[in-house]
């Protein structure tokens, strides 16, 4: 899984592409994850990347964004799905907290899973409430969080998964190094693809005063691009720190 600070390049594709669609099916689309808020900040980003405090967590595990249609607001989180793992992976203290919402309030999350099929998006939504966990991973940088998030983690994650498998890793990998959740990639096919969920809801219709009340001036004058899947990454790649 990315850092935060690190730009996870086929995800920030997935969330781009996620919304160009939902604003050609005229939905009012905002943006509302930490990358969002801190938008420029690498600074920012990389001191909430490496503190683990319940505030610090709580704003790494907003959702990426808000999209208004005519019945209602929905909330999306966008999810890559790469190519060489057979698993989906998930962050797990993001994955408690918004689980926690929908049992506890009813507030439900659509993660939207996502890959370039033929250079164009592909892929399903998932609501928090379904989505098909098999394990829990905990890697070594887990042991760094304070004792007290560590144990509430992992009593929310027995307490709401009590037969999911859980491992620990002595090793870490690539990526944030914080505890997440997998899932078998063969699973997704069960799930609603992105277009029939568009198409299912039907075209939005709102003026371009709605627009600019939920999106704001600048962001509902502009033109989103879609992009193929390898102009994107040839042209992020070159903007990446060396």
């Amino acid at each position: 899984m990315p850092t935060l600070e690190d730009l996870n390049i086929r995800s920030e594709w997935v969330g781009h592409e996620f919304r160009v669609l939902a604003r050609s099916y005229g939905w009012l689309v905002k943006k509302v994850g930490v990358e969002s808020l801190f938008a420029n900040r690498k600074g920012a980003l990389q001191y909430l990347q490496y503190q683990f405090t319940p505030v610090t967590l709580l704003l790494r595990s907003q959702p990426d964004m808000l999209l208004r249609g005519n019945s209602g607001v929905e909330m999306f989180e966008a999810k890559a799905v790469e190519d060489a793992w057979d698993n989906v992976a998930i962050e797990a203290w993001q994955l408690i907290y918004l689980y926690t919402l929908y049992r506890s309030l009813g507030v439900d999350t659509n993660y939207v899973f996502g890959w370039p099929q033929h250079e164009v998006l592909d892929g399903v939504i998932v609501p928090v409430s379904l989505l098909p966990l098999t394990r829990f991973y905990k890697p070594p940088r887990f042991r760094q969080w304070p004792n007290q998030l560590r144990d509430s983690l992992e009593r929310l994650v027995k307490h709401y998964y009590p037969d999911i498998e859980i491992r620990g890793l002595a090793e870490g990998h690539r990526g944030s190094g914080d505890p997440y959740f997998v899932f078998t990639k063969s699973n997704l096919s069960q799930f609603q693809t992105i277009s029939h969920w568009f198409v299912e809801r039907g075209q939005q219709f709102f003026g371009m005063k709605d627009r600019i009340s939920w999106e704001g001036q600048k962001e509902a004058n502009e033109v989103w691009k879609s992009w193929k899947y390898s102009d994107w990454i040839r042209v992020h790649e070159k903007r990446r720190p060396v």
